[in-house]
């Protein structure tokens, strides 16, 4: 009896200390040798503009070009500048004569633009004839851009109306959404029967099948599932007994194939009958990875009904 209540206790605090885990990120820093095209930007190897004057620095006048692959899975993507600073006066400026409404640099995805301008109430120092908006090595950052379903971009900085920028390096942030819905641990109390419920997911996702947490030293697991879009069946699971890889039950679609596409925002009803001791997440409602998961009703085998038990679950 008392190492009963260790492991459910044990249990217990496991759920207790679980997270969601966020979208992953990656990034990639280029300076201007990565670069595949540029156009009026004076570099340490060729200086002919005199400010490039010392290793990793460029001054650019025109533009940079470039051809970027994207991690697999990416959907956002955000760049950041960051300033060269070897002494006094570097940053984003534009010298007294040249400054026009438009005067600052473009960061360009493909077709999609920011635009960062040098407007006269975002004048932070001046200094060798020049309106400064950006200096001594400062970064500055874009908003994210959508690049859902691209595998690469091509990726532009441009200096508009007599702006320049002493150059040191640029880093892009790839945002990647979660590729499994996963609640995460449960806890205890627990007991096998009936959860109907509902399932939206925050990103596309294209899942092959179900894994339950059982509480630990039991057989917790899933017997069935069942997952329906307008009252319309889409994908089902039944369990195979105790052997192999007991914990998942394989998903298939309606057409047979062993996967099922989940779309963004759509709400998806499922019936998940279980066996033994799976861990319950004892909320009505969640935000977990991947998207959103709420118990409309949970029929233990007692018959006694509540609305507040999810099943701990991973589709993936």
């Amino acid at each position: 009896m008392e190492n009963k209540k260790a492991v459910l206790l044990i249990a217990f605090i496991v759920g207790m200390l679980s997270t969601v885990i966020e979208a992953k990120t990656e990034t990639e820093t280029l300076t201007y040798k990565d670069f595949d095209e540029l156009n009026k930007v004076c570099t340490y190897e060729d200086n002919w503009c005199g400010w490039a004057d010392y290793p990793g620095k460029a001054a650019v006048y025109g533009y940079m070009r470039d051809k970027v692959e994207l991690p697999e899975g990416t959907t956002e993507m955000k760049v950041a500048i960051q300033i060269c600073s070897g002494g006094w006066g570097e940053g984003l400026a534009v010298d007294y004569g040249l400054w026009t409404d438009n005067s600052g640099i473009q960061i360009i995805v493909d077709d999609a633009v920011w635009y960062n301008k040098i407007n006269e109430s975002t004048i932070k120092s001046e200094h060798h004839h020049s309106y400064y908006k950006h200096d001594y090595g400062e970064s500055f950052s874009t908003d994210l851009f959508n690049v859902s379903g691209k595998d690469n971009i091509t990726l532009t900085i441009r200096m508009m109306d007599g702006a320049r920028l002493d150059f040191c390096n640029v880093t892009l942030t790839f945002e990647i959404p979660p590729t499994t819905f996963d609640t995460g641990y449960g806890t205890y109390p627990s007991i096998m029967g009936t959860h109907k419920g509902e399932i939206i997911p925050s990103d596309n996702l294209t899942v092959g099948k179900l894994y339950t947490y059982a509480c630990p030293g039991t057989g917790g697991h899933t017997e069935y599932i069942e997952l329906c879009e307008n009252g319309i069946l889409i994908a089902n699971g039944t369990w195979e007994g105790y052997k192999g890889d007991w914990h998942n039950i394989t998903l298939h679609n309606v057409s047979g194939y062993p996967y099922v596409i989940l779309l963004k925002g759509h709400k998806y009803n499922y019936t998940i009958v279980t066996g033994s001791y799976p861990q319950i997440i004892h909320a009505h409602s969640k935000e977990v990875t991947g998207g959103t998961i709420t118990c409309t009703s949970f029929v233990d085998t007692n018959g006694r009904k509540y609305n507040d038990w999810i099943p701990a679950i991973r589709l993936e």
